[in-house]
């Protein structure tokens, strides 16, 4: 398995992965933010590859806030392929956001996991990530 960073031709099968955590993207709007973010220095996105196949993919944001010394990392988004879960995919692609973000100067990475994946929050736990607050959402009215 090589983790490597992701590339624009990766993106229908990214378009699956996230599919299959219940974002509900088309390729072609997939491409048009790839287009508009990656390759930016505040966003970076790995994806793990097995016999040619993209099996994995994680995406880790930049954030630089005024009230912190340093630069933090923010996972937008892990998600393995079902059968390949086990494997792992996962902590590797953990692995590479981990040593990018702390070579750029982060003091900490964060991400968050709906309540009901229960498997997701066993598997960031044993990766030495700790549930440490609650998440406020405020949704813009359409």
């Amino acid at each position: 398995m090589d983790i490597r960073e992701t590339r624009s031709g990766d993106l229908p099968e990214l378009t699956e992965l996230f599919r299959q955590l219940g974002y509900q993207t088309s390729s072609a709007e997939l491409a048009r933010r790839w287009t508009a973010q990656f390759g930016a220095a505040d966003a970076q996105s790995f994806v793990a590859v097995d016999e040619g196949e993209v099996i994995g993919v994680l995406v880790l944001n930049y954030i630089v806030p005024l009230h912190e010394a340093s630069p933090w990392g923010l996972i937008s988004a892990l998600v393995v392929e079902e059968s390949a879960r086990g494997t792992g995919a996962g902590a590797a692609l953990l692995a590479r956001a981990e040593e990018d973000a702390w070579r750029r100067g982060c003091g900490h990475i964060e991400l968050s996991s709906h309540e009901s994946r229960e498997g997701a929050h066993r598997f960031y736990l044993r990766n030495g990530y700790a549930e440490v607050r609650k998440r406020f959402v405020k949704k813009r009215a359409v």
